[in-house]
């Protein structure tokens, strides 16, 4: 935001003698800056851009401010470009005649969250100077430099790596990653990009001595602030992209040091061990071991402040002797009408990280992040959540898929990088991984489908192989942790096509936080033997109480050959996975008396308890004739009705129904309606304690179905 208002000295305003250079969109705004004091600007070594404001006259409205033009501001004094970025905000101020205009710019670095890097492969042996310069070349545009002077050789032989729907700042942190745990990388004020481990050659032009004189290139700050930050993390859980990238890694030295300090870390890109380690390293080198950090002071003409630089600060109250700092912030600010400027410059670890602590409150300059607007992606580009308002993408295909089915991407609504390609390791189902478990005969194809809802499915296609081929989709899902063990689950696979040859499973196993392994594992051994599976529902599924400790389900939705031989081959697809969710009480409100207690239905000790009134809701039936059926369709409690005495002679008198269906038929007729037995009329499909059963009026008959028959399990006559 602007700063205080200043008064130019006489001369000044107008003229082209100005101790800096500020041009918006190419048009020079220097000369007609009426408040030194509105000007203040950041340089920011780190991930944070850099950021710039300032008000400006324009005196015939002829200045006007394009959205994200570029704003390079230059300092006379030091012949030194200071900032390079682009307008983010800018607003107006009417005035009589002419008008303020005031504009907030970022930093150039801010294009590294916009640049995409869809997908890259990248071979072993090449070193990470050469791979970050080939991102950085291939994927880098202007304003940004393409001088590579600053990137140096830190790792001569990389590992094999894949970037899949990465931005390129996210891109090139995982070429740190994998070049070790020291390395790091900023972007200038000019757009340069610097690569180096550890520190980078880059002094300070004046070293810090707080004794009042102390000459030989040193000054003494008009303030000087130092802090250590006690926020340490020294073990981490690695949620990687699949096991062999998860675990649990620590660094030795802090744990002893300071006890253990734990915490996650998402790292998506990880898929091996060495990977996950590399982004653990490069975790603790940041926050394993307390950070010192703090902030100086002082005024121009000690000028030529930049973040990047390492300068020597000696304070022997805070214990720092010649001690080597870099600086991680510069603010600048005008202080007098004369152009004289403060500089507050910022050390060490501006923000502890993982400390969820704003890095400067109150800070005129705002912090990227606190307000979002528009759409929320994922790590690949996918929406998650957006403010837009329209029912339709509120909440992305993913979360939505998740909060009413209990699976995310369930549907295989999002499609894979490459999609209608064949899944692999770098060609991933977002959400889901795959593995091959033995051999390559059985393929998973992400295919458009607009048969079903979300549009696409995935094809499992099974080749002439061997004897072991086995291959599944994996996805963890996160499960309420119950000590009490309140929960109950059930997944469930939709499957449908083809001539099931091989053996297609659902499988569960339940893990703790860390990861591992929890109680025994579930396995629809429903499907193991040949079976036509058109239209079919994986019957039941697995189904297990998760353990005192489980944190995760973990879902596998595979196909192995099994018992089918090594040249037969099959094509199915799979439509969909969801997670059923039982609680252990459910409550339900009164539907005419809203106010009144909810009635509350329980399992206890495999007892179906309703603490309530038990109703059925009737269907009507009335009986025209001998040869009518009664129909009692979905329903469990048939009112029969009959104008005139009929002895029923339709075959069967009552359809069939699922097996264990309990029926109850209830004459509220004015005439005796007979039902006959199995026995008596052959295929009435009824099997009665005696030959005949004549329902009077108020009489009633309580049938259940065993899977052939309606068998009699009592009656009444009524008075």
């Amino acid at each position: 935001m602007p700063g205080i208002a200043i008064a130019l000295p006489a001369g000044l305003f107008g003229t082209t003698v100005y101790p800096y250079s500020i041009t918006i969109g190419g048009i020079e705004v220097g000369p007609t800056l009426g408040e030194l004091g509105s000007i203040e600007w950041q340089d920011n070594a780190d991930d944070e851009p850099g950021r710039l404001s300032l008000r400006y006259w324009d005196s015939d409205n002829s200045r006007a401010i394009r959205e994200r033009a570029i704003v390079h501001a230059y300092e006379q004094a030091t012949d030194d470009d200071v900032f390079l970025g682009t307008v983010q905000r800018a607003w107006y101020d009417r005035a009589a005649v002419g008008r303020y205009v005031a504009i907030e710019a970022i930093g150039v670095s801010s294009l590294l969250d916009e640049i995409l890097v869809p997908f890259e492969t990248r071979p072993a042996g090449e070193s990470d100077r050469a791979r970050v310069l080939y991102l950085w070349g291939k994927y880098g545009r202007s304003p940004l430099s393409g001088d590579p002077i600053s990137v140096t050789q830190t790792q001569a032989s990389m590992p094999a790596d894949a970037f899949i729907n990465l931005t390129l700042r996210s891109a090139l942190r995982q070429c740190a990653a994998q070049a070790g745990s020291t390395v790091k990388f900023a972007i200038d004020a000019l757009g340069k990009l610097h690569w180096f481990a550890g520190t980078e050659t880059n002094p300070a032009p004046f070293n810090i001595n707080v004794a009042q004189t102390p000459g030989g290139g040193n000054i003494a700050p008009t303030a000087l602030r130092v802090e250590k930050d006690g926020v340490i993390k020294n073990r981490a859980y690695v949620r990687g992209a699949n096991e062999a990238g998860s675990g649990y890694f620590q660094d030795d030295l802090s744990v002893s040091q300071y006890g253990t300090y734990e915490t996650y870390l998402d790292a998506p890109s990880a898929d091996t061990a060495a990977k996950a380690q590399n982004i653990a390293r490069l975790y603790f080198g940041r926050v394993a071991q307390p950070r010192l950090r703090g902030s100086f002071s002082t005024e121009s003409p000690n000028t030529g402040w930049r973040a990047g630089q390492y300068v020597t600060i000696t304070d022997p109250q805070n214990g720092l002797s010649a001690s080597s700092q870099r600086i991680a912030r510069v603010t600048t600010t005008f202080i007098s009408g004369t152009g004289k400027r403060r500089y507050v410059c910022e050390f060490g670890s501006v923000g502890a990280r993982g400390s969820d602590v704003a890095d400067r409150l109150g800070s005129s300059i705002g912090i990227p992040g606190q307000l979002t607007q528009g759409t929320i992606t994922d790590d690949q580009g996918n929406p998650m959540l957006s403010t837009i308002l329209n029912a339709a993408t509120a909440i992305g295909s993913a979360v939505r898929r998740f909060i009413q089915a209990g699976v995310w991407n369930g549907d295989f609504a999002l499609a894979p990088v490459a999609p209608d390609s064949t899944l692999t390791g770098t060609n991933e189902l977002p959400y889901w991984t795959f593995t091959e478990v033995s051999g390559t005969a059985i393929k998973f194809t992400s295919s458009a489908d607009v048969s079903n809802g979300s549009g696409r499915v995935i094809k499992i296609d099974m080749a002439a192989g061997s004897a072991g081929d086995d291959a599944y989709l994996q996805q963890l899902v996160p499960v309420p942790t119950s000590r009490g063990q309140s929960y109950y689950f059930e997944a469930i696979a939709t499957l449908q096509g083809g001539t099931l040859t091989g053996t297609a499973y659902v499988q569960v196993q339940y893990l703790r936080a860390d990861g591992s392994i929890t109680g025994g594992s579930m396995e629809n051994a429903a499907l193991a033997t040949t079976r036509d599976i058109p239209q079919k529902t994986v019957p039941a599924g697995p189904t297990l109480n998760p353990p005192t400790d489980a944190a995760f389900m973990r879902i596998r939705i595979g196909l192995r050959r099994g018992g089918a031989a090594v040249g037969a081959t099959e094509q199915t697809q799979l439509v969909e996975v969801r997670v059923v969710f039982g609680p252990s009480e459910v409550l339900l409100p009164d539907l005419i008396v809203p106010s009144a207690a909810p009635v509350a239905a329980t399992n206890s000790s495999g007892t179906f308890l309703i603490d309530g009134r038990l109703g059925l809701t009737p269907v009507s039936d009335t009986i025209a004739a001998a040869g009518d059926q009664i129909n009692p369709g979905r329903k469990s409690l048939v009112f029969i009705a009959a104008g005139s005495p009929f002895t029923l002679t339709s075959t069967p008198t009552v359809p069939d129904g699922t097996t264990g269906a309990l029926l109850v038929l209830l004459n509220v007729g004015g005439s005796a309606i007979t039902v006959q037995d199995q026995g008596t009329l052959a295929g009435s499909n009824l099997r009665l304690a005696t030959a005949t059963y004549a329902i009077d009026t108020r009489d009633s008959l309580f049938l259940i179905f065993d899977g052939a028959d309606w068998i009699e399990l009592g009656r009444a006559a009524a008075l």
